[in-house]
């Protein structure tokens, strides 16, 4: 008479194949998650190196534009996906012909007019779920996109 029974043969089923569902779904964001981040990331390189090659340090035409040339890059990274980019998160180094890098806060960010220019921009985002921690072993991803540009002639370094 049992094997005749087969209620909650569905329950059972559904339940199996939910699981792998779930997972195939969460994964999917974790992934859009991060392709997301890096092309928000090197879309917002693309606009500071634009800017830091001109060694102004005032954002034109917006409003509460940091005034110091550092700053203004890392606004116009995180400006293009602000809900997706924290200035918290970002980290970037810059070295004029060959030098040591400097970072974003140091003097001689940016290089001199006339200077090739090479920067690292390294963002670190978090994950959204505990599956992309869960797999990767990690609490984040580290994305890094460098750039190389020769600065427009002008006058001076511009540091803050």
């Amino acid at each position: 008479m049992l094997r005749n029974d087969h209620r909650g043969a569905a329950a059972v089923e559904f339940a199996l194949t939910a699981l792998l569902l779930i997972m195939v779904v969460v994964g999917t964001i974790e992934v859009g998650w991060q392709l997301e981040t890096e092309a928000a990331l090197r879309n917002g390189v693309d606009e500071a190196i634009r800017f830091a090659s001109t060694g102004q340090s005032i954002v034109p035409n917006v409003k509460a534009s940091p005034t110091c040339r550092a700053q203004a890059i890392v606004f116009l990274v995180t400006l293009r996906a602000p809900t997706i980019l924290k200035p918290e998160n970002l980290t970037i180094t810059s070295a004029a012909n060959n030098a040591t890098a400097v970072s974003s806060s140091g003097s001689g960010f940016g290089g001199a007019g006339g200077d090739t220019m090479i920067y690292t921009f390294v963002y670190t985002q978090p994950y959204l779920t505990f599956f992309g921690k869960w797999i990767m072993n990690s609490r984040s991803m580290v994305h890094k996109v460098s750039s190389l540009v020769k600065n427009e002639p002008f006058s001076g370094t511009i540091s803050c």
